[in-house]
Formats: structure tokens, sequence, C-alpha cells
């Protein structure tokens, strides 16, 4: 990763320390940072959000995933979304005694609670997953919708979001209002025609509906259509997908984004035309003004048809369309251990999808996954780089710093070494930095002249 200074007259140093009061000062042109012992959010450009999704025993038996879990967690990821905690199957496992008449007591929240304190405990962006959901809905529902009029469905839906919405407002910054509401034809897409919403004359209008509760319940919320098989042309779910949100969008109906599951079998369905046809679709949902973020990625292997190193440089060039694309705000794994995985349930002789192996290891997908996020910021400094007229020092008799400088200084900004800005400080006369940690970092220093120099500081 190499640090960047893009404007002329803009100066890079290294400060290393001798015996800590030392202070050796080298004008490069260059400038190698490694960041050691980071997690993976630790590399992502502003803006920018690499998620997982929570695993059931995380709810259930917290004991069974064992302490690096949490830590994992917390280490590698901004933005986290629970496998089936948010869903309706969960939270109305109950029967309520009256489903046309929900209250908040009728929802079984227990879950949410932990998974909302969990992440504002630890500044993780949540994301909700789902509202609505045609597959494994709670055991009496199918039955009891079917006995509904079109008018009572839309009265129990509009209660049901309206409940779960208000309930998570300001905590769950997006959600998947509708997920997989389309049928998989590939020859003649529709959408799906046998779910607990039947009853439904439109499902159009059921969808926008659903669009219409959520945003009345939280404004701020950014609310998404989610489903697979929509990522490639191939697949005709991607058309009809684009005509439903275009049409969404001209009607003014508040959705804000699509979510791509991109569940891939590696070897097979990854190769260069696929990763130019996840560009082409993001382009064209940026033009309706929509994001499309990558919800429920894995790569699982089968049989033979792959080796983990295929597997990491298919992560690493997903993980640079992600990057690339300004309207993929995020990039969310469908877990992240093997150990914990869906996969095999689901695929016959398939596995190891993720970037953890089953002892909580990395595997070469993460690495080439911090690869890439490292790599994005790298950009070569001017080749008039010249000394500063400043020098910051470390103050041998406290835990501070000291400038010196033969300019006024107007502001020092402090990063860490992969960019993110961890302090400003303005008019600095003498000591700062006495809160950090012990480690590298990056000093900005901006004289009032307009002038402004880099320095490398240790913090021992």
């Amino acid at each position: 990763m190499l640090l960047a200074c893009k404007d002329q007259g803009e100066f890079i140093y290294i400060i290393p320390y001798l015996m800590k009061k030392l202070v050796l000062i080298l004008p490069l042109f260059f400038i190698s940072i490694t960041g050691d012992a980071q997690g993976l959010k630790s590399f992502l450009p502003s803006g920018k959000y690499i998620g997982t999704a929570i695993n059931d025993t995380y709810f259930d038996n917290p004991s069974a995933n064992g302490a690096d879990y949490e830590n994992i967690v917390k280490a590698d990821f901004n933005v986290v979304v629970a496998e089936n905690a948010f869903k309706m199957s969960t939270i109305l496992a109950t029967k309520p005694s009256d489903p046309l008449n929900l209250k908040l007591s009728d929802l079984n929240l227990s879950k949410v609670d932990k998974l909302i304190t969990f992440t504002q405990n630890n500044n993780i962006r949540l994301r909700g997953h789902n509202f609505v959901w045609y597959s494994y809905p709670p055991y009496w529902l199918n039955s009891e919708a079917a006995k509904w009029s079109e008018v009572q469905l839309y009265s129990f839906t509009k209660q049901y979001i309206t409940l779960l919405a208000g309930y998570c407002k300001g905590k769950v910054k997006e959600w998947d209002v509708v997920n997989e509401a389309i049928d998989d034809d590939a020859t003649t897409p529709a959408y799906r025609s046998i779910t607990w919403y039947s009853k439904a004359s439109s499902a159009q209008t059921f969808i926008d509906s659903c669009f219409y509760y959520a945003h009345a319940a939280d404004p701020d919320a950014e609310l998404f259509y989610n489903d697979y098989s929509i990522e490639i042309s191939y697949f005709k779910k991607q058309d009809f997908m684009l005509a439903m949100v275009q049409d969404m969008v001209n009607r003014g109906v508040p959705i804000n984004g699509v979510g791509l599951q991109c569940h891939f079998e590696s070897g097979a369905n990854t190769n260069d035309w696929v990763y130019n046809e996840l560009r082409i679709l993001m382009d064209k949902l940026a033009v309706m003004g929509l994001k499309c973020n990558i919800t429920e990625l894995d790569l699982r292997i089968c049989g033979s048809g792959s080796s983990s190193v295929e597997q990491a440089d298919e992560y690493k060039k997903i993980t640079k369309i992600f990057l690339d694309k300004s309207n993929c705000t995020s990039m969310l794994l469908w877990g992240f251990t093997d150990k914990s995985s869906w996969i095999p349930s689901f695929f016959s002789n398939c596995d190891d999808g993720l970037i953890y192996d089953d002892a909580y290891q990395p595997k070469p997908a993460y690495t080439a996954i911090k690869d890439e996020l490292e790599s994005s910021n790298a950009v070569e400094l001017p080749d008039n780089a010249a000394e500063a007229n400043a020098g910051v020092y470390p103050n041998p008799s406290s835990q501070s710093f000291f400038l010196r400088s033969s300019a006024d200084v107007k502001q020092i900004t402090i990063f860490n070494l992969q960019g993110k800005e961890i302090s400003v400080v303005e008019n600095v006369k003498e000591g700062f930095g006495e809160n950090l940690a012990e480690g590298f970092y990056m000093v900005k220093i901006q004289y009032f002249n307009g002038d402004i120099s880099f320095q490398k500081i240790e913090k021992m």
C-alpha cells in the first residue's frame, strides 16, 4: 500500500526513531506501508462496507462457535446481517392470538435485540434481511393466509412491516424489503405464483406496498430488492428484474437499490465475462439512481472443479468490482467460516466456499481480498518531493509529541497506516497524540500558507 500525495508541493517523510529520542528525516519518493494484524475493514476506502452474515449458532448456542467467532467479526467487518434471525419465520415463529391484529408483543425480538446491541457496541452497520420472503414462512402462515381476503393480506403485511421496521428505526440502516419474488423460469420469468401472499391480485402492487410500508415506518433506512440468478444477463431473471425496478423508480416507489446474492460455484460460473456482466449490471442500475450491493457472496468448491488458489483469484476480482463501482457500497459474504457454512447442506459434494477454514484460519481467499483492498490505495507520489519545514518529535517526558516548525501550522491530521483518519488537531502549539495506541501513524501537517507535508511517526 502506498500513501497518496496528489497535489504539487505535497511531500512525505519517514521519521524512524533511534533510542526513542533521535529523529532522522529522509525525503522519499515512495513509502510502502503495511497493515499487519489489521482486519479487512481497516483497508476500506471511505463509504464502503465489507461484511458477513451472522449464523444461527451465534444466537442459539454461542459457545459452539467459540470465542474466535465474534472476535473475527469485530476485526474484519463493518457491516453484518443475520442469516435467519430477522426473518418472519423466526420473529413470528409462534402464531399470534390474532394475526390480523398484530401487536409488538407478538414479535419475538430477542435475537434482533442481541444483534442490535452487538452492532451498536462495536460501531458496525446492521442490515435487515428480510421483511417478505415466499420461502420458509412461519409454520402457520400458509394455511392461515389461504383463508384471508386480499384486504386482510395487505393488512397483515402492513402491520408486520410497520411494527418491525419501527422497532428497528435508526438501528437497521438498510433492509431487504422483498426477497426472491421472481420465478426461476429461464425463458419466460414472471413473479412467483405459489407464495403465502398469492391472494394479492397484483404481485407488483403488493411489492410496491411493502416498500411504501417500510419507508413510512423508517424514512431513513435504505430499501432493497434482493434476489439470486440476476447477476448476469444469461439468466432472463435479470431482464425481468431490471424492468421491474425501473418501473418502480419511474412511479416513485421508495426503492434505493438491488441486492445481488452472488452464490457462485468457483471455477464454473466465475470467469472474465461474468465479471464484465456484473460491471454492466451495476452501471445499468446506477443510471436508474439505484445502488447495487453484493449481499450474500460465497464461492463454493465442488468436487475437483476448482482450487483454493483459483477461488482466491475470483474473490479478488469481485472485490475489485466492489471497489471500482461507486453504487456498490457493500460486499457481504454469506458467513465467513466453512465451519458453519450453509453450502454442504444445499449443494451436493460442495463446500469450502468462504474465507476462513473450519479452524478459523484465514484462507488464500482472505489474503486475496485483503491484498485487493490494500492495492486499491496505491498511488505514486510526485517526483518533486522536498524537505518539509516542520518536524514532529516524541516528547521524552510524556506520552505525547511536539511540533517544531519554521512556519505557522494550521492543522494536524493523524491517520493509521491504512489511511483511516484517527484525529484532527487545530492550531497546534505543542503536545498532541497523548491517546494514541502504540504503533506507527502518518501525520499530515497543513500550514496557513496552503502547503502540506506528511511524516510517519511511531508511538512507543
